[in-house]
């Protein structure tokens, strides 16, 4: 086999190109692979394969499968551990025989036939359809760990050295992203699985339907085709409603044919003023009063006398200076000289200015 460029092992291999993000029924199914394989081993041999696997000591993991379905299938990695040199890895993996996989995925398709959502979507759920199907029949798809035949370079002769033990961690790595690497080392084709995955995909999105629907529902198209009563009279608002009234200056400001609308900035001004009194007013209500004009500075408040109010209590642009402004017939000085009155001693120094 020949790694692609850039160290990577070619799809066939038997390793899906990378890109995909773990689930959590992929993340369960590497569980299963160490629980079954690495379970038995030596605890301390356990544990530092795992070290090594968590380090990145294992790199060019290669997976190599027969064309044909029921062969074996082994895996090929290079482990650089403590010394000057790396490691050669191989890990041959049991075969399923070819009837077997035959069955097996015979019963999967049934199952998705009756229950196309069960179990998950695409390769997923196809490796954990194999899964309840192998069980089924009194077979388990992931390999015991006395049926491989594993090899190392290291001098440790003990099969299950600690390189072995990180090359399997780092296949149950692999397998949180592409689940079709377990039947791949049990003798089965990447190309032969991927139509079972294509009608599974197909008959999941098929059967995908909206929630039940009552059935004295009324259909969208005769709810708009009725006809609309005519709204009822707005009633009178409250005392405390007409204290909140938007400020009057807001109609006259933009209320040309220069500028119909408000900018951003000005629905920023209007909406800081607006908020100001909320505030305000909200807190003299907190504090017992009963609706005093007082507690909104705006109330009661003529066009001009809000303009100016507008003016001395916000930092205005020079556009909004000049429309507010225009729009009480001044000029930019006057509003300023009035603003000037109104910030020194309030609403009364407008009779002084």
């Amino acid at each position: 086999m020949t790694p692609s460029p850039g160290g990577r092992p070619a799809p066939e291999t038997g390793l899906a190109p990378a890109g995909a993000w773990p689930t959590q029924s992929s993340r369960d199914l590497a569980e299963r692979w160490k629980n079954a394989l690495l379970h038995p081993t030596d605890p301390k041999r356990a544990a530092r394969g795992l070290e090594l696997s968590r380090t990145g000591a294992v790199t060019d993991l290669r997976l190599t499968s027969d064309t044909r379905v029921g062969e074996p299938a082994h895996a090929d990695a290079t482990v650089h551990g403590s010394g000057p040199l790396p490691f050669h890895v191989r890990i041959g993996f049991p075969p399923l025989p070819a009837a077997q996989w035959a069955h097996l995925l015979t019963q999967t398709r049934a199952r998705t036939q009756k229950n196309p959502q069960a179990l998950g979507t695409g390769a997923h759920g196809l490796v954990h359809s194999l899964l309840e199907a192998a069980a089924d029949h009194g077979l388990d798809l992931l390999p015991a760990a006395d049926a491989l035949t594993p090899g190392c370079t290291c001098p440790d002769r003990t099969p299950m050295c600690d390189h072995v033990i990180a090359v399997l961690h780092h296949i149950a790595t692999t397998i949180e992203t592409d689940p079709l690497v377990l039947p791949v080392l049990r003798g089965h084709t990447r190309a032969g699985l991927s139509p079972y995955i294509r009608t599974r995909v197909v008959r999941q999105r098929r059967t995908a339907r909206a929630p039940d629907i009552p059935a004295d529902h009324t259909p969208a198209t005769v709810a708009f085709a009725r006809p609309v009563a005519p709204l009822p009279e707005l009633p009178e608002p409250t005392e405390a409603e007409a204290l909140l009234q938007p400020a009057l200056l807001a109609a006259d400001m933009y209320h040309d044919d220069d500028q119909p609308t408000p900018n951003p900035d000005d629905l920023l001004l209007l909406s800081t003023d607006a908020a100001q009194r909320a505030r305000t007013l909200l807190n003299t209500l907190l504090a017992g009063a009963d609706y005093p004009d007082a507690a909104d500075p705006a109330a009661n408040l003529d066009r001009r006398t809000d303009a100016i109010r507008y003016a001395a209590g916000h930092r205005l642009t020079p556009d909004q200076r000049s429309n507010l402004s225009r729009s009480q017939r001044w000029t930019p000085d006057d509003l300023n000289e009035q603003a000037t009155a109104w910030r020194s001693t309030g609403q009364d120094g407008l009779a002084l200015s």
